[in-house]
């Protein structure tokens, strides 16, 4: 499953918040039950049409579109499951 494309952290949680729970249902683990997802999502940032891997660590995530707002550096990322 992939994201819709977005570019501010509140996105980024709402659409990973989204994929997360996308791969709990296709693992058949039910609702309430603690997951560890490691390297399970993966972040996107689209550079000149070419989608590139930055990482797969939400606090790494949220730094980067931290930094990108902060710096006013205009990009679209995704967020991909890798599972």
């Amino acid at each position: 499953m992939e994201s819709a494309e977005f570019t501010k952290v509140s996105e980024l949680n709402r659409h990973y918040n989204e994929v997360r729970d996308d791969i709990i249902v296709r693992h058949n683990v039910e609702k309430g039950t603690k997951v560890r997802l490691n390297n399970a999502i993966a972040l996107y940032k689209n550079f000149d049409g070419q989608w590139i891997k930055m990482t797969s660590i939400k606090s790494d995530m949220i730094n980067r579109l931290k930094q990108a707002e902060l710096y006013n550096v205009d990009g679209i990322y995704k967020l991909k499951a890798l599972v």
